[in-house]
């Protein structure tokens, strides 16, 4: 998550981070435009694994310093410094690199952010309420607290290993959350 400042130019919108404007599309601009949503301050989000990386800028991209690089067998995930101190993970696909992209990423060096504009997620700075579904009660801190409770549940479970798939994850409420296999009471 960002800050970020939502910018309308008549019915078209667009969002500055960090300096750079990122052209919003034209479904999520109209749906901006039926809520009569203004410029104001808000909360940008991009998933990780939604960015693409270069190693040229271009109009909307946004300039980061590689801190760690780890490579996760058909993925990286990239720890950057994208301006004013933010720090922010990308998940990049190996296959989709390039070898100066490889090189730079193995020297730590200065990547280009970008993001197809379907992916992003804003939400009012003030309410934390998703501005493009604001029906659905989508909030920043609903996303950070169920995250939250996930890790907790994990933490409580006991591992068990199903008899069925072999799946060695923690099942919860005796029931394998990958087969759906019903352990027995022993």
């Amino acid at each position: 998550f960002n800050n970020a400042k939502l910018l309308k130019n008549g019915d078209k919108y667009s969002v500055e981070v960090e300096g750079t404007v990122f052209d919003l599309n034209d479904e999520h601009s109209k749906i901006l435009l039926e809520h009569g949503a203004e410029e104001k301050e808000i909360v940008v989000g991009v998933r990780p694994e939604h960015v693409s990386i270069s190693t040229k800028p271009t109009k909307q991209s946004l300039e980061c310093q590689i801190l760690v690089n780890e490579m996760m067998g058909s993925e990286i995930h990239l720890h950057l410094e994208c301006g004013a101190d933010k720090q922010i993970i990308a998940r990049v696909q190996t296959t989709s690199l390039n070898e100066e992209e490889l090189q730079t990423i193995e020297e730590k060096g200065t990547i280009y952010l970008s993001f197809d504009n379907r992916t992003i997620h804003l939400f009012d700075k003030e309410t934390t309420s998703s501005l493009l579904y604001p029906e659905l009660e989508y909030k920043v801190e609903n996303v950070i607290q169920n995250e939250e409770k996930e890790e907790k549940i994990e933490e409580t479970i006991d591992p068990k290993i199903c008899p069925i798939c072999g799946n060695k994850k923690r099942v919860h409420a005796k029931k394998c959350k990958h087969c759906g296999h019903v352990f027995n009471e022993e």
